[in-house]
């Protein structure tokens, strides 16, 4: 499911770019508040909270039998009863009520529409100072509770291979040891090679193919839209760039071609530097699953450190799903071309 991925590619990018705080064993807080700050990244249509305690307006609390809590506190060890019994605010005849900060939670706030609550420990926490992570996410995950489509109880590792996740629904786990090193987290970005010219040109090819079905008028069917001539060129062009997403079986499943631009030399106009995006492509096997995501950052990263004022690309009005997804990693409209059929 796609949340799975991206939740994975979260938290690829807490071990890449954060590693450092890992090692030296910061405070969980610190950790979920970057992993945070990727998942906003990734989940660009919700909000993302650390700790948010609060249902609509009202505090955010859960209820556990007299049973429930008696089994609870049996099975965690001596040292951490103390602080479970210190959410308990009443004691009622019929269950006792618990304050909860989930450490991350994905939702819109002020509505009904919660997506993921997540708890995270660090590799070092002890199994039995899990439970209590376990009773919550059974709670916020059942329909009589908070409502939360999914739940994720993640326990971090020294590397991002010795990860765990424990997925909630209904308010049950539904699937163990889901490895953060499978598939997107496998995929790597790099320069292309004339290697690489068969498995993009098939790329193209399909780009074309949805082109000339939606275009006929302008674009022509033929047998090779891209040839080796051109690939050619592009490689040997000092100011363009292809970049290709690879899979862990070697496999080309997105490309870009993007080229640093200048303004034409017009006196009412400024002169400045941009990317240009020629062309992305993931193959059609292989989207939805954050792979574009990842090939379009990868390029954001290039062009910032190129030193230019914007990125820029040209899409079809036929082709929604591209404009959608371009308009959810924050670009704009800026003009547009118009045209007149005679």
């Amino acid at each position: 499911m796609e949340i799975e991925i991206l939740l994975k590619m979260a938290i690829k990018l807490l071990y890449i770019k954060d590693s450092y705080l890992l090692e030296i064993n910061v405070n969980e807080r610190t950790i979920t508040h970057r992993l945070a700050m990727y998942l906003q990244m990734l989940f660009t249509d919700y909000d993302v909270d650390c700790e948010y305690n609060r249902d609509f307006r009202d505090k955010k609390n859960i209820k556990f039998t007299q049973e429930e809590v008696e089994k609870m506190l049996s099975e965690i060890k001596a040292p951490f009863k103390e602080k479970i019994k210190k959410f308990l605010e009443e004691d009622n005849e019929d269950y006792l009520e618990c304050s909860v900060y989930p450490d991350i939670i994905i939702h819109k706030r002020n509505s009904n529409n919660n997506l993921l609550a997540i708890e995270v420990k660090k590799q070092y926490s002890n199994e039995k100072d899990d439970k209590f992570d376990d009773q919550k996410l059974k709670k916020y995950t059942h329909g009589d509770g908070f409502g939360y489509k999914y739940g994720a109880f993640i326990k971090l590792g020294k590397s991002c291979e010795e990860i765990d996740i424990i997925w909630y629904k209904n308010g049950m786990p539904y699937n163990y040891n889901i490895n953060p090193g499978d598939c997107i987290m496998n995929i790597k970005i790099r320069e292309a090679l004339f290697n690489d010219y068969k498995s993009i040109s098939i790329l193209v090819k399909e780009v074309h193919s949805l082109h000339v079905k939606n275009r006929p008028d302008v674009y022509a069917d033929v047998e090779n839209p891209f040839t080796e001539e051109r690939f050619k060129e592009i490689l040997s062009d000092g100011k363009t760039k292809v970049f290709v997403a690879e899979n862990s079986n070697n496999e080309i499943i997105a490309y870009s071609i993007i080229e640093i631009m200048t303004t034409r030399n017009v006196p009412i106009l400024k002169e400045r530097k941009f990317v240009y995006i020629d062309d992305l492509c993931v193959s059609s096997t292989h989207r939805r699953k954050g792979v574009g995501r990842m090939l379009f950052k990868h390029i954001v990263d290039y062009a910032k450190k190129s030193g230019v004022d914007t990125l820029e690309l040209t899409v079809w009005e036929f082709n929604s799903d591209a404009i959608k997804f371009y308009e959810s990693l924050g670009m704009t409209t800026r003009n547009r071309r118009m045209e007149l059929k005679i």
